[in-house]
């Protein structure tokens, strides 16, 4: 799966994330994934905050279900970019968001793994 494909299959996750696809495209005129996947971050937490991100409606709670098993997909059957948008621009630093408590719920195991390995990690002595 490449990052193209994941935000297709985002979008039809939770369709009005297209209205945040659009919103990226007329500010930077090409698709940047690591920016897109950080403004789904910010979308799903407008569940949350009440706050519509980009002028989309927040995603109800099935929606955020799916989008994180095509996350969980994304971890499993992307390509080493993909791999990396949502390891290093989604999960990395999401426990230290203000929604993570309602978030984490939400997550599939292959998320959930990933948020511990990081958050185990340490340099090498």
């Amino acid at each position: 799966m490449t990052t193209g494909e994941l935000f297709d299959r985002i979008t039809l996750a939770a369709p009005s994330f297209e209205a945040v696809r659009r919103a990226h495209l007329k500010s930077y005129d090409q698709v940047l994934p690591h920016v897109l996947i950080g403004e789904l971050r910010e979308f799903v937490e407008s569940r949350f905050s009440g706050t519509p991100w980009e002028g989309a409606a927040p995603p109800n709670a099935d929606e955020i279900q799916k989008v994180f098993e095509v996350l969980d997909t994304g971890l499993e059957q992307g390509d080493g970019s993909t791999f990396e948008v949502i390891a290093a621009s989604f999960v990395e630093g999401i426990d230290e968001n203000p929604y993570f408590e309602h978030l984490k719920l939400l997550f599939g195991p292959k998320l959930s793994k990933l948020l511990i390995e990081q958050n185990n990690w340490r340099l090498p002595d």
